[in-house]
């Protein structure tokens, strides 16, 4: 079977140590399987923030005999520098350093003494010298670390604000501002100020001309190296602006892009934690253009099983082979020189992994399209986004991932590309043209109460089947309990939810349903009485089908919120909305367990569902439920991945239902292709 699957080893080169730990990585990469590494130069603990070139160029001879070593014994070699602009300050002050570089100045006024602002035209020398010389070994891959941005700065939290930025802007504007001024009219409340969207064209076009300045530096020393960009949370990229495509382009000079998604969760996390990072990085993947190449990261911080467990980094990884990744990044060893030998566990897992990661990329079509519930998530949401009296400015991208945790954490597949069925929170509507919204309309809408009134607001209330009247604390109300009563949806008398970790910042919606609306639940009081709608559902005029939660959304979910949100009643109602929702569109949800992780891809002449138990239980059988599966439609085979491949399992339907008596272990994963006759 074809190798697929290629594991990327990212290893700090320490310079006093060199030789040594060059010679244990490649070593242990020859006899477990590991395909290339990425050195990392002056990383984390060690760190000179933004060195010298000098001592850049100390790493000569390192660079030359890592790269030696590697072709000898058959291991690509890529260079990881761990900075562009710099993480943080850590008390580094490189103003000595380099007299004539400019800093980063946060929108408060902090100044960084350690992270360049994008502007410095020695910033720009200094980084296109040491990035040409690092090109100069021609390595597989030359790295752009995530610190390629002007927020996560310590002390900075978002720059940047200097004066030579406030300078570029006035050209733009065409008189001076201060930046108190400009930050006051960014942030200003209600409709956003015109001076919001040319601030953030401003930040996101100098990205690009950093971008393209590099690359035309790089690939005038070696024209073949292919630039890599790591990412960090889209969420925050949005706020200064990022052009995806434009700057991964600028990039890649011409060259296939390659890209690092974040995966987050460096340490061992709880299931709903999990699926947030999960959510990170394919929120990453749906922003860069087609084409790119995905390598997403498996992060150990602060590394050795105290941070994360073998099992669980297996996990990770095999959800990037789920996702149908063929390149991860590990970073699972430290930066202080500690050799592989003391902690050889992670490498060891990696050897015995791979050939069943090569079985679940064997899939022998192309993809038709990905699966699920289409969380909606804009990039420029910073540009429409109403705020708030005194919020801060992180506020500005609105959070889109409300409805995403709970849908996957109840088994049902979710994606970042498009579907039939979108779910939305906040003010995502606010970015979108008459056209796109009746577009949307028209299909199969799950929102929250804040994307209802924004609809609302916007004048589209006739579409939602109801009216959208306040936002309240549950504190305002005595509210005990959700009932979820509505026979068409397999509600049930006396069928109640808790609703009692809620926190005062959770927000219901107190709405009115039309007459032809269908109530799902409603929030009842102490004795049982029927206080508000909560769960709506409603068929438009344009053809659309609209669910609506009365619940605020729009900034994901709190720990109390998930505590009692999730739980087998709620499993059920999102499966029927889920397939009201869809129409005739077939819906897969994994019924058996909690927290079951669930993919879904559409082939030529199958579907593929890859599911992950992201419980410490382990679980008996897989049990599918498909919705919209019509009687007369024929199964005629299910095959599970192997480390030969796909083989055909045995199966059994019932109803709606299939049943595969096999058992999913905690933290393991599985690939299944389902054919239809």
């Amino acid at each position: 079977m074809q190798e697929k699957f290629n594991y990327m080893l990212r290893k700090t080169l320490q310079i006093w140590k060199w030789q040594e730990t060059i010679d244990e990585v490649i070593d242990y990469c020859k006899k477990y399987n590991v395909d290339e590494v990425m050195w990392k130069i002056d990383a984390e603990d060690f760190t000179h923030g933004l060195p010298s070139i000098e001592f850049i160029k100390s790493y000569r001879e390192p660079l030359n005999y890592a790269k030696r070593l590697s072709k000898l014994n058959g291991i690509k070699f890529s260079i990881n520098p761990w900075v562009t602009v710099g993480h943080d300050d850590r008390g580094i002050d490189l103003t000595s350093v380099h007299p004539k570089m400019l800093f980063l100045v946060d929108y408060t006024g902090v100044e960084s003494t350690a992270c360049a602002c994008p502007l410095s035209e020695e910033w720009r020398r200094w980084l296109q010298e040491a990035y040409t010389f690092y090109a100069s070994f021609n390595p597989n891959i030359l790295w752009v670390e995530d610190d390629l941005r002007v927020f996560l700065h310590p002390p900075i939290r978002i720059g940047c604000f200097c004066e030579h930025h406030l300078a570029e802007f006035e050209k733009i504007i065409g008189h001076k501002i201060s930046r108190e001024e400009l930050v006051e009219k960014i942030l200003e409340e209600g409709e956003p100020h015109p001076y919001r969207k040319l601030w953030l064209d401003l930040c996101g076009n100098i990205m690009i001309d950093v971008v393209s300045g590099l690359e035309d530096a790089v690939h005038e020393v070696n024209p073949t190296v292919r630039l890599g960009l790591m990412c960090s949370n889209p969420i925050n990229h949005a706020i200064e602006g990022r052009k995806w495509d434009k700057l991964v382009h600028g990039l890649s000079g011409g060259l296939t892009p390659v890209a690092r998604p974040s995966l987050g969760s460096y340490n061992e996390y709880l299931p709903v934690d999990l699926i947030e990072c999960m959510d990170i990085g394919r929120m990453t993947i749906a922003c860069l253009p087609e084409g790119t190449m995905i390598c997403p990261e498996v992060e150990n911080v602060t590394f050795t099983l105290f941070s994360k467990s073998v099992k669980y980094t297996r996990l990770q990884i095999g959800l990037c082979a789920l996702l149908g990744a063929e390149n991860v990044t590990l970073n699972l060893y430290d930066h202080v020189g500690t050799p592989i030998a003391q902690d050889p566990e992670y490498i060891y897992m990696l050897d015995e992994v791979k050939p069943y990661l090569n079985g679940i990329l064997s899939l022998e079509e192309n993809k038709v399209r990905e699966l699920g519930v289409n969380i909606l998530h804009d990039p420029e949401g910073p540009y429409y986004t109403q705020m708030k009296e005194n919020q801060e400015y992180k506020e500005l991208n609105p959070d889109t991932l409300g409805f995403s945790i709970p849908l996957q954490a109840c088994g049902i597949p979710v994606t970042f590309k498009d579907s039939s069925i979108k779910a939305i929170t906040g003010q995502f509507f606010r970015g979108k043209a008459h056209e796109e919204i009746v577009d949307l309309l028209s299909q199969g809408l799950l929102l929250d109460i804040t994307a209802a009134m924004t609809l609302q607001e916007m004048g589209y209330g006739d579409y939602l089947g109801i009216q959208a009247n306040k936002v309240f604390s549950k504190n305002f109300r005595p509210l005990a309990a959700e009932s979820y009563h509505n026979v068409k949806f397999d509600g049930e008398k006396d069928n109640y939810i808790s609703i009692l970790t809620l926190t005062p910042e959770e927000l219901y919606g107190e709405v009115t349903a039309f007459k032809e609306t269908e109530v799902l639940s409603h929030v009842v009081g102490a004795d049982r009485e029927e206080l508000l709608p909560f769960i709506t559902a409603y068929e438009n005029t344009l053809g659309g089908r609209v669910v609506i939660y009365a619940l605020d959304l729009s900034k994901g979910m709190s720990r109390g919120l998930k505590s009692c949100f999730l739980n087998w009643k709620r499993m059920k109602q999102f499966g029927e909305i889920v397939s009201w929702l869809g129409k005739k569109e077939k819906m897969y949800q994994v019924i058996e367990g909690a927290y079951q992780y669930t993919i879904a891809r559409r082939y030529e002449t199958y579907d593929y569902i890859g599911i992950a138990n992201l419980m410490t239980d382990d679980m008996k059988q897989m049990k599918i439920k498909i919705y919209n599966l019509e009687e007369s439609e024929i199964i005629k085979s299910i095959k599970i991945a192997t480390v030969r491949g796909y083989e055909e399992c045995s199966f059994e339907r019932k109803e709606q239902t299939i049943i595969i008596q096999q058992k999913l272990m905690s933290k393991e994963f599985i690939a299944l292709q389902i054919h239809y006759h």
